[in-house]
């Protein structure tokens, strides 16, 4: 056997070598990229709630819980979702899976148990007819938690689905950036009640604190 051979051998060999060790690193750089996949690209979320990245609407996830479940596998999702305001497009997978979660959480501050005034928003299922109708409902709030404080202001949200108490807090901050409601002060308390109806209400207690002296 000549040398020649030998050394055209020894090359290939080498070459060849060198291809397959490519692929491999190909390989490793692939499966180590599918596990630092974040979670939203595996599982649906269950967040209800979603920001549109575009016009910042918060938008709701009215197909969770319906078509898909919290926690099912994101290859079971397709189709595409539509912001309500600006009209822009987006996979379901993104948007089901947790991509634009919204994820506020209601800072709940110390307790005080005799303000000056509250102001109470309250989330309930049914609508109401009359703006006297939610005083009503917001006094009778009132008198039972801080019967010695004053009503200053006082709104009912009528929403259709039960709210967490952090998704009432988000709900009532879209508010405030829509223009919708006043802002109201960071010192307040979240409480989940039952309505005359017997639903299911969220309720956020605005307070003002007395001033010593």
């Amino acid at each position: 056997m000549s040398s020649n051979f030998i050394l055209k051998s020894v090359v290939i060999t080498i070459l060849f070598s060198i291809i397959l060790c490519c692929f491999s690193l190909q390989g490793i750089a692939g499966n180590k990229e599918s596990d630092n996949t974040k979670s939203y690209r595996r599982v649906v979320s269950s967040n209800r709630l979603w920001r549109c990245p575009k016009c910042q609407m918060v938008l709701q996830k009215s197909l969770l819980g319906k078509v898909w479940k919290a926690g099912d596998s994101i290859s079971h999702v397709s189709g595409t979702g539509t912001c309500a305001k600006c009209g822009s497009r987006y996979p379901q997978a993104d948007i089901y899976g947790g991509k634009y979660d919204i994820h506020l959480k209601a800072k709940i501050a110390g307790k005080n148990e005799n303000p000056k005034t509250v102001s109470i928003v309250v989330f309930q299922e049914s609508g109401i007819s009359s703006i006297e109708e939610a005083h009503r409902i917001c006094s009778k709030i009132k008198n039972r938690y801080y019967p010695a404080a004053a009503l200053e202001k006082y709104y009912v949200i009528q929403h259709r689905d039960k709210l967490t108490l952090d998704e009432a807090f988000i709900n009532y901050t879209c508010h405030v950036e829509d223009g919708a409601l006043p802002f109201l002060g960071e010192q307040f308390n979240a409480r989940k009640l039952k309505n005359q109806n017997d639903e299911d209400v969220v309720v956020l207690f605005f307070k003002l604190p007395k001033m010593n002296g």
